[in-house]
């Protein structure tokens, strides 16, 4: 039988704790000073390979359901808005990415390359969220 001290049991949940709570960062990112940047969504591709996308976190059933950013918020009167891009977890999990669901966010990433099950427009691999805060 294994005996684990009650202050390794509480050091170990406590650094597990953290783990979780590093890989998700969300930072608050106040509008672009040109006016309300929840009225831009859009997919910027940088010359350094990384890739800056901005929209609605909404999740998406078609084909299976995914996390994308789209083009109007997904409490808007339509339900289907253009897909900006599909968020894929990378630096940031997807548990992270859920928790902003129905916030304007940008993120920072690279974008996937190849071909993709989902069909539903390009794909960001997330490193980095931030939540943009309203006026």
């Amino acid at each position: 039988m294994i005996h684990v001290s009650r202050t390794a049991a509480l050091s170990a949940l406590l650094t597990v704790g953290m783990l979780a709570a590093a890989a998700c960062s969300v930072r608050t990112s106040p509008p672009d000073g040109n006016g309300d940047i929840r009225d831009k969504p859009s997919l910027q591709e940088r010359s350094d390979g990384t890739a800056m996308a901005s929209g609605w976190v909404t999740r998406v059933d078609l084909e299976g359901e995914f996390w994308a950013l789209t083009a109007e918020s997904p409490r808007a009167a339509e339900s289907s808005s253009a897909v900006v891009a599909v968020l894929l977890p990378g630096k940031v999990t997807e548990a992270c990415i859920a928790s902003q669901q129905e916030a304007y966010v940008t993120v920072e990433g690279r974008l996937q390359r190849g071909l993709s099950t989902r069909m539903a427009g390009p794909e960001i691999v997330v490193d980095t969220i931030s939540a943009v805060r309203e006026e």
